[in-house]
Formats: C-alpha cells, sequence, structure tokens
C-alpha cells in the first residue's frame, strides 16, 4: 500500500490523514496512512474479517499540483484477491490506467471520474471483472 501512497501524491498533496502531510483524519475510528497502524485503520480503506482490504474509497482528497500529478500505482493489482471498490473520483490523477486494474477480478465498482487520466481502455482493462456493477470515468482530458 505504501506505494499506492506515494503515487497517489499521499506525501506532499493529500488535503487530510497522511503522515507527511495533514496527519488530521476526520474519519471516524480511521488513522493517517504510513501511521504506523496497520492497513485496515487507515483513512479510505476497508477490510474484511480476514483483514483484506476491500474498498478503497477516496474522493477528492488529493490538492491540486502544478509540479507533478498524482498516479495510480500499478501495484494496485496486487489487491486482486479481495479489492471490490475503487473510488478514486476527482483527485487530480494524471497518466494512464495500469494494466494490472485488469486483475482486480473481484471489482464491483471503479470511479476514476473527474481525474486527469488519458487512454481510458476500460472494456478491456475490466474484462475480468464479472461482477462490475458501476463504473465512472467520465470528465477526464
Amino acid at each position: 500500500m505504501a506505494s499506492i501512497y506515494f503515487a497517489l501524491s499521499g506525501d506532499t498533496d493529500w488535503i487530510e490523514c497522511s503522515k507527511y502531510g495533514n496527519t488530521v483524519c476526520s474519519i471516524p475510528n480511521k488513522t493517517a496512512w504510513m501511521s504506523g497502524q496497520k492497513e485496515c485503520n487507515w483513512a479510505f480503506l476497508s477490510c474484511d474479517r480476514n483483514f483484506f482490504v476491500t474498498d478503497f474509497i477516496m474522493p477528492a482528497n488529493v490538492l491540486y499540483s502544478a509540479d507533478k500529478a498524482p498516479t495510480i500505482s500499478p501495484d494496485i493489482g496486487s489487491l486482486s484477491k479481495s479489492l471490490e471498490k475503487l473510488n478514486l473520483r476527482n483527485n487530480w490523477i494524471g497518466g494512464t490506467i495500469p494494466t494490472s486494474i485488469g486483475s482486480l477480478i473481484l471489482l464491483k465498482e471503479f470511479d476514476v471520474s473527474y481525474n486527469r487520466l488519458r487512454a481510458l481502455l476500460l472494456n478491456s482493462l475490466l474484462k475480468n471483472a464479472t461482477g462490475l456493477e458501476v463504473l465512472q470515468a467520465g470528465h477526464n482530458f
């Protein structure tokens, strides 16, 4: 999860719940990322009873930076056996969606709308997510 955090500019541009930036976390019963707590206690994450990350829901938490755009780390694919919901809406994310997204076979909800992503070939990337119910990717440029 550390590589995902740094790719999403967690060390510099998160509005809240970052160990290196604003450590204030308004999400009840959650801590800042990279805080030394277990990942299931980190803000924006939910886990199942086996402590596997099932939900990563972080809309509108990255400040705009002219210097660098946050990206989605290819390591997001390491959550392939558990991730059901991924919401990174409105976070100024740039670049392309990594092909490792295709390994998220349990994905039910996917929202990357209102970012700066290019080359959204989601049909081929998400073809293995046969239970996908919600797909939001509009308003990218």
